[in-house]
Protein backbone atom coordinates (compact mmCIF):
# COMPACT_ATOMS: atom_id res chain seq x y z
CA UNK A 1 0.00 0.00 0.00
CA UNK A 2 1.22 3.34 -0.84
CA UNK A 3 0.97 6.07 1.71
CA UNK A 4 2.07 9.94 2.06
CA UNK A 5 3.93 11.48 4.93
CA UNK A 6 2.15 12.95 7.93
CA UNK A 7 4.12 16.44 6.19
CA UNK A 8 2.50 16.17 3.03
CA UNK A 9 -0.43 15.35 3.81
CA UNK A 10 -0.77 18.04 6.12
CA UNK A 11 0.59 20.57 3.69
CA UNK A 12 -2.01 18.92 0.63
CA UNK A 13 -4.82 19.57 3.54
CA UNK A 14 -3.51 23.37 4.76
CA UNK A 15 -3.37 24.36 0.91
CA UNK A 16 -7.28 22.49 0.15
CA UNK A 17 -6.11 19.95 -1.78
CA UNK A 18 -5.36 21.92 -5.35
CA UNK A 19 -2.97 19.95 -6.60
CA UNK A 20 -1.56 16.81 -6.74
CA UNK A 21 0.09 15.76 -3.22
CA UNK A 22 2.85 13.38 -5.20
CA UNK A 23 3.72 15.58 -8.17
CA UNK A 24 2.34 18.89 -7.01
CA UNK A 25 0.84 19.64 -10.41
CA UNK A 26 -2.15 21.68 -10.46
CA UNK A 27 -4.20 19.19 -13.52
CA UNK A 28 -6.54 17.21 -11.25
CA UNK A 29 -9.82 16.32 -11.39
CA UNK A 30 -12.51 14.52 -9.29
CA UNK A 31 -13.49 11.16 -10.73
CA UNK A 32 -16.55 10.28 -8.94
CA UNK A 33 -17.35 10.51 -5.49
CA UNK A 34 -19.74 8.60 -2.25
CA UNK A 35 -21.31 8.68 0.36
CA UNK A 36 -20.77 7.07 3.82
CA UNK A 37 -22.59 8.47 6.66
CA UNK A 38 -21.41 12.30 7.04
CA UNK A 39 -18.76 12.00 5.30
CA UNK A 40 -18.35 12.68 1.26
CA UNK A 41 -15.28 10.73 -0.36
CA UNK A 42 -14.16 12.40 -3.32
CA UNK A 43 -12.14 10.56 -5.72
CA UNK A 44 -9.52 12.36 -7.62
CA UNK A 45 -6.97 11.43 -10.02
CA UNK A 46 -3.72 13.71 -11.25
CA UNK A 47 -3.75 14.23 -15.47
CA UNK A 48 -0.01 14.81 -15.04
CA UNK A 49 1.71 11.42 -12.95
CA UNK A 50 -1.26 9.21 -12.93
CA UNK A 51 -1.49 9.22 -9.32
CA UNK A 52 -5.22 8.31 -7.71
CA UNK A 53 -6.50 8.80 -4.33
CA UNK A 54 -9.86 9.75 -2.31
CA UNK A 55 -10.09 13.03 -0.47
CA UNK A 56 -12.75 12.94 2.42
CA UNK A 57 -15.06 15.38 3.17
CA UNK A 58 -17.18 16.15 6.28
CA UNK A 59 -20.24 18.00 6.85
CA UNK A 60 -19.83 20.70 9.41
CA UNK A 61 -22.54 23.51 9.04
CA UNK A 62 -25.87 23.68 6.97
CA UNK A 63 -27.43 27.18 6.36
CA UNK A 64 -30.93 28.13 4.73
CA UNK A 65 -30.89 29.34 1.06
CA UNK A 66 -34.80 30.47 1.40
CA UNK A 67 -36.44 31.07 4.28
CA UNK A 68 -38.94 29.13 6.07
CA UNK A 69 -42.73 29.70 5.87
CA UNK A 70 -43.99 30.17 8.35
CA UNK A 71 -47.20 27.36 9.34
Amino acid sequence: MLSLTKTQKEAYIQDRGIYCPVCLSDNVEMDGHDFDDNLVLAYVKCGSCGKRWTDTYRLVDVELDTPIEEQ
